[in-house]
């Protein structure tokens, strides 16, 4: 996937759409405008797709509006089992939403939504299901998610455009919007603490 959501930028969309000023070399891409939602580039945009950890968007959304974010949570013995990119999170201890919202949404770490999934939904299967009620009640009408972090599942999968509609949706949450300006943070991971650094390299290219 490639999504840009432009917010508060004058470009018109006769030269968003022109080839020759966006040349976009991936399968699928989408623009879209922030305040209006509307598309202003579309290549396969309806194609469903892996979403990998693009999933965590979800994660995060259903963190923030069931959670106050000094709310404590336990980490689970398989959040710290669970393999990919992780922050190292240690079994049984005790860390806020904050602090699992960071880890989620700056290096992606699949041991923190794994912790969110088990806290809100006691299993990965109830919480998929949670996700998936959330996609409804937002239309997404072709994204479906089986689990928090976004590891290969071929029944895990949605298309650039519900991607960039969710991630809109996510974008006027205020801690969810801070977190994801966030170049980088040291966190309190309840037994370490660790500085976290933003894996999107745009935030070192282009000024906020």
């Amino acid at each position: 996937f490639i999504l840009v959501i432009y917010n508060n930028i004058n470009v018109s969309y006769a030269s968003v759409i022109n080839k020759n000023y966006v040349d976009i070399q991936v399968p699928t891409a989408v623009v879209i405008d922030f305040d209006t939602g509307r598309v202003l580039y579309d290549k396969n945009g309806d194609e469903k797709r892996k979403m990998a950890s693009l999933t965590k968007i979800m994660t995060s959304i259903l963190l923030v509006e069931n959670c106050d974010m000094e709310e404590q949570i336990e980490v689970p013995k398989k959040a710290a089992q669970i393999g990919g990119s992780t922050v190292g999170l240690k079994a049984g201890d005790i860390i806020t939403a904050k602090s699992l919202l960071y880890g989620m949404l700056l290096p992606s770490g699949n041991d923190c939504a794994y912790t969110v999934a088990i806290h809100l939904g006691g299993t990965i299967e109830n919480f998929a299901k949670m996700m998936n009620d959330k996609a409804k009640i937002l239309g997404l009408t072709s994204t479906n998610f089986v689990n928090p972090h976004g590891l290969d599942n071929e029944n895990h999968y949605t298309t650039a455009k519900e991607m960039a509609y969710l991630t809109r949706y996510a974008l006027k949450n205020p801690y969810i919007d801070e977190a994801v300006k966030t170049k980088s943070i040291t966190i309190n991971f309840g037994s370490f603490t660790k500085t976290l650094n933003n894996t999107n390299s745009l935030l070192r290219t282009y000024e906020k």
